[in-house]
């Protein structure tokens, strides 16, 4: 919700950004690109099994970038990524605390939410007494996995808060593409029993 500003940054700084709905729209877009996309998943709360598993698809099949706003255990599980979920924490501005490239450059910024962990991290930034909130862990194609605590840093509200612009902008625009994909599961998927109501509701709500 709300990152409509940071699209219009990147569309300046010359990275094309694609909406998309549909997983099949999102392999397509990532193998036209040769693997050299970004894709953004915000709304990881509505990712069923099967949509997981096509995501899973272009994590293998491909070296993209693939950023995920606070994924669940599930999520994880399914794209068998070998990542801790601790508790979660407010999103307060906090430091890098590592070198990685974007959250050095950025410095402070507003992150929390979910704090995560791995012995595979290739990049562990701004830490919390919890975990870490920002996370870069390899992807079985070669290509990258960010985890973000929040999606705080992303939205217009925040974008001019400390380095919150710099960091998403660094984060999402990695890649000369950007597909932010936003999962719309189908009925008969909401009705397997795999995920319930309660599980696809927005946290606040």
């Amino acid at each position: 919700q709300g990152a409509r500003a940071v699209v219009h940054v990147l569309t300046d700084h010359g990275v094309p950004v694609r909406q998309r709905t549909d997983a099949t729209a999102v392999r397509d877009d990532v193998a036209a690109a040769g693997g050299h996309a970004t894709v953004a998943v915000g709304r990881t709360d509505l990712l069923t099994p099967s949509l997981t598993d096509e995501l899973r698809q272009v994590l293998q099949g491909t070296p993209a970038h693939v950023v995920l706003v606070a994924p669940p255990a599930s999520v994880l599980a399914d794209l068998e990524l070998s990542i801790g979920v601790e508790p979660t924490v407010s999103p307060e501005v906090l430091a890098p605390g590592c070198t990685d490239e974007p959250a050095a450059r950025a410095g402070r910024a507003v992150l929390g939410g979910t704090a995560y962990s791995s012995r595979s991290a290739t990049s562990a930034c701004y830490p919390t007494d919890e975990g870490t909130t920002y996370l870069v862990v390899p992807s079985a194609g070669g290509g990258l996995v960010t985890l973000l605590g929040s999606g705080e840093l992303l939205t217009n509200d925040r974008l001019a808060d400390e380095g919150d612009a710099a960091l998403a902008v660094g984060t999402l625009g990695q890649q000369p593409l950007l597909v932010w994909w936003t999962p719309t599961p189908t009925s008969s998927e909401l009705g397997q029993g795999e995920t319930t109501l309660r599980e696809l509701l927005p946290r606040p709500v």
